[in-house]
């Protein structure tokens, strides 16, 4: 196992948070009265946890959460363009203040008026070149599909396509328009992929605050699709139960926030699942949750000979520095200090040294045995609750 040593002295200090932000600045061309989704990556590049808050500048810019406090967080922000001025640009921002550090993500908007249904200034001529007109124009396709005027051209044109067309206008409006161009062989259904499959994620004993992660999913093809997100167990707490296209960013990636809740985790293992389903597929990501101990405290080895050397072993899972309080029993075992402040992990060393007056103690009152023996005692605070811990080593026989 590899422990990093990470003792120091009472001033210890861990490496700072460092933030890193996924997106510099955006560039958005909106239609007028439209509510636009989107989402960004915050990430902690140094040590520690990081947490901060992200601000607004403009009440039409409202981001899904205010604060947050974890290593790696999505977060997702609408844009509400009602009562917005057509071909006048906007510049609004975020700012991130955080322990690692100020980001303002700068944003400007134009809106622009979208063009009423002409069927004289179409630019299809027939269902094949409409569907390639809805592969870069989706949302007046849309409205073309949805027109009077698109009815009477079917009736007039394609009159065999009058029965799928009434078949799948009642649906919803992107999810009408996808299942005709599918439902005629014009495109491919929308897929979607995962990013990763599955995830592991280690809970400490104890522990009370919610953890918080994500699921990120990747569109496959141009259209729209919609999602029924599940789980199966109770330890996954989800934080909607849907998700369509719409909800996508510019790159076709989107992001379902889910928490784990470790009031609920019963066991040490435990696996469960995340699932999405779409008309045309389900996804399944899988979430295993393993129990931590809050502390693991071990030696290296438990029989020495005189002039040896041993070490000390903690994982700390607590999340915060330990103040580490270390007894030996005897002269001869023999530490650098009696207390260590500790991280994540540390190896505390320790030497075997029998003086000549040791050595005379032993052969004058333990002559008989082949081992002699003491103890190491390590004690702790968790939480206001005291830990403590003995080890018994062994040190023989060639003293």
């Amino acid at each position: 196992m590899d422990f990093t040593n990470k003792i120091q002295d009472i001033n210890y200090e861990e490496k700072l948070p460092i933030l890193q932000v996924s997106t510099e600045e955006l560039y958005l061309s909106l239609s007028p009265s439209t509510i636009y989704t989107g989402a960004f990556t915050i990430d902690n590049q140094g040590g520690g946890q990081l947490q901060g808050f992200i601000l607004s500048s403009h009440p039409y810019l409202t981001c899904d959460l205010d604060q947050w406090e974890g290593n790696k967080q999505v977060c997702m922000y609408r844009i509400d363009t009602k009562g917005m001025n057509v071909s006048q640009m906007y510049e609004c921002s975020f700012t991130i203040l955080s322990n690692g550090g100020e980001k303002v993500i700068p944003i400007w908007i134009i809106i622009e008026e979208s063009e009423g249904f002409n069927i004289e200034k179409r630019e299809w001529h027939d269902l094949e070149t409409f569907a390639n007109y809805a592969k870069n124009h989706w949302s007046e396709a849309m409205d073309y599909f949805h027109s009077k005027e698109f009815s009477h051209w079917l009736q007039q044109d394609f009159s065999s396509w009058i029965s799928l067309y009434q078949y799948v206008k009642n649906q919803s409006a992107d999810r009408a328009l996808e299942s005709f161009l599918v439902g005629g062989g014009w495109k491919k259904p929308v897929q979607w992929s995962l990013i990763n499959t599955d995830t592991y994620i280690r809970i400490t004993e104890g522990q009370k605050r919610d953890l918080e992660y994500v699921v990120e999913i990747q569109q496959e093809h141009w259209g729209y699709t919609e999602g029924i997100i599940t789980t199966n167990v109770d330890w996954i707490q989800l934080w909607k139960d849907q998700i369509n296209s719409e909800e996508l960013d510019q790159q076709g990636r989107g992001y379902i926030p889910y928490r784990i809740i470790p009031n609920a985790f019963k066991k040490r293992y435990q696996c469960g699942y995340i699932f999405v389903d779409t008309p045309y597929q389900r996804l399944k990501y899988e979430v295993t949750g393993i129990k931590n101990p809050t502390l693991d405290i071990q030696i290296s080895q438990k029989s020495f000979y005189n002039e040896d050397k041993g070490e000390i072993l903690i994982i700390n899972n607590t999340g915060e520095d330990l103040v580490i309080h270390i007894r030996p029993n005897a002269s001869w075992v023999q530490f650098e200090a009696k207390k260590y402040l500790i991280s994540q992990k540390a190896s505390i060393p320790f030497t075997i040294h029998f003086t000549k007056w040791n050595q005379f103690l032993y052969k004058a009152f333990f002559s008989q045995g082949i081992f002699h023996k003491t103890q190491i005692i390590v004690q702790t605070v968790v939480n206001k609750k005291g830990i403590k811990k003995e080890f018994t080593i062994m040190v023989g026989p060639e003293i």
